[in-house]
């Protein structure tokens, strides 16, 4: 799209900004800035959307863990429990 000079800048350049970080001393021209604003605002969901995912997942995950663990009974366990042998 010619906003950056080379793909290797490009990428430089989004990585830097997904992160936040603005540390590549790489700047967009001025038609090209919303959209590096827009790239950085997109990181800073992105990283809050996984976040978020992954605790869930590991809540699940840990519920599961936690919950006690029964032994399997049979079907003549159940029948001697029920005519009170």
């Amino acid at each position: 799209m010619g906003a950056l000079n080379s793909p290797e800048e490009a990428i430089l350049y989004s990585v830097d900004a997904i992160s936040t970080r603005d540390a590549s001393g790489l700047m967009l021209e001025r038609h090209w800035r919303m959209m590096g604003a827009l790239e950085a605002m997109d990181g800073m969901l992105l990283f809050g959307i996984s976040t978020a995912y992954i605790l869930t997942v590991m809540q699940a995950y840990w519920a599961l863990m936690i919950r006690p663990h029964r032994r399997p009974t049979s079907a003549l366990e159940k029948t001697n429990r029920l005519a009170g042998t």
